[in-house]
């Protein structure tokens, strides 16, 4: 009985052991179903806080503007996410501890999103290098801070259920403390259990979120080479990118030396770089200079460019150091390139006017410390515009190169060759004396002078007018001395082209200077209508002639004391700086509104000089032509002068604009008939009205038969292409009389008409 009822108080306490246990496991149970929920919440934010910090450095190391849009719309829809999350956290109730830690939480991340806005407006200015600047820098380790504060919080989840675990222990150990021995041993062992692996699991996890997030927020899939290492400068972590740069792969390059899989060298002094002793004492982020190579596993180089930047614990103690490099070859190969571009002429491959300037100055330095002596060549082609004219650019492109090869050939390969634009070249001629540098420029010359270019059946002899200058203590700049030697080569083009002439100190320069005078001088007389026209007759030699009266229009200037200006004095300066076009158009002009207010007799000719550069001025031609259609004047009252050399020189442009000109009732003269080479070669192929015989013959034709002769051959050239010739500088009256035996059709000159003002 008492053995049944002793069992049966065991059974009603076991009973009652067992009911109580039952009510305190599902009391149990439900806060470990509570906690695993929040404890599953904490790890979603923690996890959503540093995928959104990956899309940051993602979108950071982006080239791609569409990539960085998508992680970062990928950013803000993870904040959405993690408030979800973190409002339904809250929904399951939170004890006093639980918010104060969470206030804290929510206080780091108000400032790491300060921090990630920083870093999205950098981003979205285009400044990635600062970006990932302030990433490493100040978001991973605020993020780091953060996933410490998730911790505490993960850790306090435990610890709640540690304590009800406790409680419940304790609940059953006072209800059922006389309950077998060998439950309650059950009971402490399965606690014990249970503690070691909560603590175990914790730890864990701490351990590898820790890692995790160096490795992926810091390191992983991004688009540069990245190298993580220690405090003594072994290698932690090598990226994909970094692996196939380096030729390491990630296994390989653990616990090996940063020197030994990032050996890199400058490209300048040809000597290794390292970190090593960097990575120790590195307390802000360090960008390399990018003249370094990154030599890899198999000795191919790359062109880097990289930056070191310590990583620092949640302490803010360096644990280590983040490398991040790329490849710039490409880039740098641009660069040189663009580089060589800017100093050297692209149709000749010659250095250009810029890259000699920058030798010149070199030189003119050199000599003055080491007083070497030093030749500087300043060369302008003859004739080249003939090329251009009479067979395209295409033919005048080949001979420019051409020319470059035959001037190499000529010189050293200490001296430098130059084209400084258009038809001039520079060679400067190291360590080399006025004697030995005369000599080279003859050897070039005579190369020049002899050689014959051929372009589609035609034949070409150019020369070259060279300027010397010796480089000496009176030079002071490059810019001192090429217009120095430019002096000297204007005066060898003055002195009748393809010849040398040495630099003449301060001469050469005043002649340059005074033009550059008359420049302005021309400018303001074209400005303020300070030019006159004159006027001279030609008249016919046949004193029983019908031919309508013919006058030669002629200009002068008024100087600032309003007197007259002879065209001889202002006339080479306007040539030699493109002025001539203006002046052209302003006698066009002026002479126009004359006719109409001073009516002539009819067929009155009037005789316009028309300057080279106009003829190859292709708006010249559209100028003539309006403003011929708006004077309305009847055929034959204008005619044209164009000498014979600017003829040939622009031949293309003069038979265009002469057969255009001519369609509108006007005449043409061809002046200086016979001073040119091949005259009557050129002269088939011009429709003109009149041959202007040169004066050079005329005027001694008298006491030189040859001189009368020519007259004679222009003359009857002339009449049998059905041209009249006008003869010029008809000084007396036996040269009169000597044009009118030879049946020349017109005479002009002083012993007819001098020059003199167009009536007002």
């Amino acid at each position: 009985m008492g053995f049944t009822l002793l069992f049966l108080l065991v059974s009603v306490l076991v009973v009652t052991g067992l009911y109580s246990t039952s009510i305190n496991n599902k009391r149990l149970e439900s806060t470990y179903i509570q906690q695993s929920i929040k404890l599953k919440l904490l790890v979603s934010m923690r996890s959503i806080g540093r995928e959104r910090v990956n899309l940051l450095f993602s979108s950071a190391t982006y080239t791609d503007p569409f990539e960085q849009d998508d992680a970062l719309i990928k950013f803000s829809e993870l904040a959405t996410q993690f408030i979800l999350t973190r409002d339904k956290f809250r929904s399951l109730g939170l004890n006093q501890e639980e918010s104060t830690n969470l206030r804290r939480t929510e206080l780091i991340i108000n400032s790491t999103s300060a921090k990630q806005a920083q870093v999205i407006e950098l981003i979205r200015n285009g400044n990635p290098d600062e970006a990932r600047h302030l990433l490493v820098k100040s978001v991973i380790p605020a993020q780091i801070k953060l996933l410490d504060s998730y911790n505490q919080l993960i850790e306090l989840q435990s610890s709640i259920a540690d304590n009800a675990i406790a409680k419940a222990h304790d609940a059953t150990r006072t209800a059922y403390g006389f309950v077998l021995f060998v439950m309650m041993i059950l009971f402490c062992l399965g606690l014990l259990i249970a503690v070691f692996v909560t603590r175990r699991i914790s730890s864990i996890e701490t351990a590898l979120f820790t890692e995790k997030e160096l490795a992926e927020v810091t390191l992983h899939s991004i688009a540069d080479g990245v190298i993580t290492t220690d405090q003594l400068g072994m290698v932690t972590y090598i990226n994909p990118v970094a692996e196939t740069m380096t030729g390491w792969n990630n296994m390989e390059a653990l616990n090996q030396s940063l020197s030994l899989v990032y050996p890199i060298m400058n490209v300048s002094t040809g000597q290794y770089i390292s970190y090593i002793d960097l990575i120790t004492t590195l307390d802000a982020p360090l960008v390399g200079a990018e003249d370094r190579v990154l030599i890899r596993k198999d000795g191919h180089e790359f062109a880097i460019k990289d930056s070191l930047a310590p990583i620092r614990n949640q302490h803010d103690i360096s644990i280590g150091a983040i490398l991040i490099f790329n490849d710039i070859s490409e880039a740098r190969k641009l660069s040189q390139q663009l580089s060589w571009q800017a100093n050297h002429d692209p149709l000749t491959g010659l250095i250009n006017r810029r890259g000699f300037e920058n030798k010149l100055a070199h030189a003119i330095k050199d000599q003055k410390i080491l007083k070497r002596e030093q030749a500087l060549l300043f060369l302008d082609l003859d004739k080249f515009k003939l090329i251009n004219d009479t067979s395209g650019h295409l033919a005048g492109d080949e001979f420019l190169r051409q020319f470059s090869r035959m001037t190499e050939t000529q010189i050293r390969t200490s001296d430098a060759l130059a084209r400084l634009g258009g038809d001039e070249f520079a060679i400067l001629l190291d360590g080399c004396g006025i004697e030995r540098a005369m000599t080279i420029a003859e050897h070039i010359r005579q190369n020049i002078a002899s050689y014959k270019f051929e372009w589609e059946e035609k034949l070409f002899e150019i020369g070259v007018s060279i300027g010397l200058v010796m480089l000496n203590e009176h030079i002071v700049d490059a810019t001192e001395a090429l217009a120095a030697a430019d002096a000297a080569c204007y005066q060898a083009k003055h002195e009748g082209r393809n010849q040398i002439q040495i630099f003449q100190g301060a001469a050469s320069l005043n002649n340059q200077r005074n033009e550059a005078t008359w420049v302005q001088k021309i400018t303001q007389a074209l400005e303020h209508n300070r030019f006159l026209l004159y006027y001279q007759r030609i008249v016919p030699t046949n004193t029983h002639s019908n031919s309508p009266a013919h006058s030669e229009i002629l200009l002068r200037m008024l100087d600032d004391d309003n007197q007259v200006i002879s065209p001889a004095a202002f006339i080479p300066a306007a040539e030699r700086y493109g002025l001539m076009p203006s002046i052209d158009r302003w006698v066009i002009l002026h002479m126009l509104t004359w006719i109409k207010t001073h009516p002539a007799p009819e067929h009155t000719n009037y005789a316009i000089n028309l300057s080279g550069q106009a003829l190859g001025d292709n708006r010249f031609l559209e100028f003539v032509v309006q403003a011929l259609t708006k004077a309305q004047l009847p055929a034959g009252t204008i005619s044209f002068e164009i000498t014979e050399t600017a003829a040939i020189s622009n031949l293309s442009q003069a038979i265009r604009f002469i057969n255009t000109i001519k369609q509108m009732g006007c005449l043409f003269s061809l002046d200086d008939f016979g001073s040119g080479m091949s005259s009557y070669t050129y002269l088939k192929n011009l429709n003109v009205d009149f041959l202007k015989i040169d004066g050079a013959f005329v005027k001694n034709m008298t006491n030189d038969a040859i001189d009368r002769a020519m007259v004679e051959s222009i003359n009857r050239i002339g009449h049998v292409m059905n041209i009249k010739t006008v003869a010029e500088f008809v000084e007396n009256g036996e040269t009169l009389q000597a044009l009118t035996e030879l049946n020349v059709d017109y005479a002009q000159g002083y012993a007819i008409h001098k020059p003199e003002p167009l009536p007002e």
